[in-house]
């Protein structure tokens, strides 16, 4: 098997520091990015060493008598949990874990694998009372009630994030996902879905035998009805990589990764979908040198403008990015849309047209990917491949952009990582295997 970083102990800092977690204490269905709910189904099948010296301590601190026919579920649930943990750590994001009885009782997955609430209650003691994470409880509000919240504290052992990275999750039964969907699936949406269940299986075969960080299945959701939003998500595409470079270490089948995104692909594909137009690779820097403003709020103009559902949200939400985010640039950057790009799709949520174009269009790539032997993970508007496999990816997503579209605007940016200032260089690999 492959490894599938070049993380190793010597970045315990880069790991573990307190100054670098999302501190958000109240973790709610809008912070979609904070926060995840554990998955009973993540499992570790090689590279172990470390998590089965936690499980040993877990279970000689345990105070609840454990009979002998208990202690490998017991080991099990310990597993599942120590693994969610480092996950929380690897992608900076809270792990919620449910505390409510009803949430283990007959029909359940906890309840299917013989986890007890009892259990998780005793390895969670264990563990907050060692300081190994930190604990925020839930609350049973009548509307958006909250699971309990942890993630590791400096005191958690970094290899076992290490060793998380090569565990694997299972997977829901479910490749397509419909978030508060309210009605029927038409007989059209169901046509989608099972077109969706066909591809993803298709890709997800393919990927099983394949090594990259936190593999697990592709899933593809949709926000309360097929057709809105619709991008692909994985657990790789969330590990951290802006607010500490974890993600730019990563190795597929024991190569470097490389990232190709499109270029600026909101603007893109709705100033080419309403005015026929392809903007520039520097669309956002030409704006900013324009107006005397900076790329940044140009960039996160656009982001508000096309995802909000209103002008006062989307200014809400521009204002309150950042110190020196005010009205005044919001107005400007409004007016100049407005005169260059009458009639664009702003403050109407298209950034859910947007985002599930980009779903299809990923789709084809992974799938072109199967065919010519080439593993392809989606990340929103990128993909992540072998540095080897830069030229194929580049000419495909333009390739699949063109199929889709029928206009040939399409432009991607290609990056790979430089990380020799963080591994000694006799860790990196040569860019071509």
């Amino acid at each position: 098997m492959h490894k599938v970083t070049l993380l190793n102990e010597n970045h315990a800092l880069l790991l573990n520091d307190d100054d670098n977690k999302p501190w958000r204490m109240k973790v709610s269905k809008e912070n979609q990015d904070k926060r995840f709910f554990i998955s009973w189904n993540q499992r570790i099948y090689n590279q172990r060493d470390n998590i089965d010296l936690a499980i040993d301590w877990i279970v000689e601190h345990t105070k609840i008598r454990l009979q002998a026919r208990s202690l490998p579920t017991y080991r099990k649930l310990c597993e599942v949990i120590l693994l969610n943990l480092g996950k929380s750590l690897l992608q900076r994001r809270w792990l919620q874990i449910p505390r409510g009885s009803s949430a283990y009782e007959k029909g359940t997955q906890p309840y299917q694998l013989n986890f007890s609430k009892r259990h998780v209650d005793e390895i969670i003691r264990v563990l907050v009372s060692s300081d190994s994470i930190f604990e925020v409880k839930g609350a049973k509000y009548l509307k958006d009630p909250q699971f309990s919240a942890y993630q590791p504290t400096e005191q958690f052992n970094i290899q076992i994030a290490l060793e998380t990275l090569s565990s694997v999750d299972l997977g829901p039964n479910e490749l397509v996902r419909i978030t508060n969907k309210g009605r029927e699936l038409t007989d059209e949406e169901m046509l989608t879905v099972k077109q969706d269940e066909a591809d993803l299986r298709k890709i997800n075969d393919y990927l099983l035998d394949k090594s990259f960080p936190l593999k697990g299945p592709m899933i593809r959701i949709y926000s309360k009805k097929v057709g809105s939003c619709g991008r692909i998500y994985c657990d790789f595409q969330a590990l951290a990589k802006r607010r500490v470079p974890l993600r730019q270490f990563s190795l597929i089948e024991g190569e470097r990764i490389a990232e190709v995104d499109i270029v600026s692909s909101h603007p893109r594909m709705m100033i080419q979908e309403y005015f026929n137009q392809k903007i520039s690779r520097t669309f956002y820097q030409d704006i900013a040198d324009e107006l005397d403003i900076t790329r940044d709020k140009v960039k996160h103009y656009f982001v508000v403008a096309i995802g909000s559902g209103s002008r006062d949200k989307a200014r809400n939400g521009f204002v309150g990015k950042a110190y020196g985010y005010d009205k005044h640039d919001f107005n400007t950057l409004h007016n100049w849309v407005t005169l260059n790009y009458p009639d664009a799709p702003l403050y109407r949520h298209w950034s859910f047209v947007a985002m599930n174009n980009e779903g299809e269009i990923l789709k084809e790539v992974m799938l072109r990917g199967v065919d010519a032997n080439k593993p392809v993970l989606p990340i929103h508007d990128a993909v992540a491949v072998k540095v080897s496999d830069i030229d194929w990816a580049t000419k495909t997503l333009k390739d699949v952009w063109r199929d889709f579209f029928g206009r040939d605007y399409c432009e991607v940016d290609v990056e790979v990582a430089d990380i020799e200032d963080l591994l000694p260089s006799s860790l990196i690999p040569p860019p071509h295997i």
